[in-house]
């Protein structure tokens, strides 16, 4: 009888042993998925919104493009144009900088479209950005397969 209540006892032990490790393993796979998700939204979020950025570069691009062609032409719907370009603007500032501009050579533009230099430095002001979008994509695009 004492035999027996050894080996029921060692059983039972082994089993609660058993049963504690697998928890510990499924808690530890859980985590390691958990983590493997969480890169993953990083990943795919890093990616939206680099798109989003060089999206709204593109078209302040164009925005300028047109403008000033509306400009050379001496466009009486410059300033309905210009109405529109600062509409598009308000719109999507927040994909063209990490936060909110305080000041902004293309809003100065907008203000002003007659006023000298004001476009050469609007130009710049996205040409700028876009090199800042890209650089940082590249970087994080880098840092990412060092991982």
């Amino acid at each position: 009888m004492a035999v027996a209540l050894i080996t029921g006892g060692t059983t039972g032990f082994v089993g609660i042993a058993g049963l504690a490790l697998n928890l510990w393993n499924s808690s530890r796979e859980r985590q390691l998925r958990l983590a493997e998700h969480r890169e993953d939204y990083r990943e795919w979020y890093r990616r939206t919104l680099f798109e989003d950025r060089l999206r709204a570069v593109r078209e302040g691009y164009a925005w300028l493009m047109r403008l000033n062609r509306a400009l050379s032409r001496a466009d009486q719907g410059l300033d309905q144009m210009c109405l529109e370009c600062r509409e598009w603007w308000d719109n999507n500032a927040v994909f063209l900088y990490d936060d909110l501009p305080r000041k902004s050579e293309f809003i100065g533009f907008l203000n002003d479209p007659h006023g000298s230099g004001s476009f050469m430095r609007a130009e710049a002001e996205v040409r700028d950005r876009l090199r800042q979008i890209l650089a940082t994509e590249r970087n994080d695009r880098s840092g990412a397969h060092d991982r």
